[in-house]
């Protein structure tokens, strides 16, 4: 018969009843099985290490970034230190200053209950 296919050949090329063995085929709109597209499985390795990339990148930065703020978080310890002892520095120093000021005008002038002289 002309135009008319083997049933093999039907099942082949996706036009048959569906009736027969599934070749690992999806099943098609119009009944039948349709193949399976080739190389599925190398796409999706494709696209998981591409993820996978940008995910190890991500976290990278956000180490990096972890690690950098532990730095100037230690560092910025050691400066307010510093401050703390400069700060404290310059009251004692001014308290210096007008106390020899102090003295200039008078010498019988008491500093912290006591006499400057002894």
């Amino acid at each position: 018969m002309i135009g008319h296919f083997s049933q093999e050949e039907d099942e082949e090329y996706g036009g048959g009843s569906g009736s027969g063995s599934n070749k690992g085929g999806q099943r098609s709109n119009s009944g039948g099985f349709k193949k399976r597209p080739r190389n599925v499985t190398k796409t999706s390795k494709m696209f998981y290490l591409k993820f996978l990339g940008v995910i190890l990148i991500i976290e990278a930065y956000f180490s990096y970034q972890f690690g950098s703020i532990r730095e100037f978080a230690s560092s910025t310890a050691i400066k307010v230190q510093e401050l703390n002892v400069t700060s404290s520095i310059y009251p004692f120093l001014w308290f210096n200053l007008n106390t020899q000021r102090e003295l200039y005008y008078s010498h019988t002038k008491l500093i912290n209950g006591t006499g400057a002289f002894l």
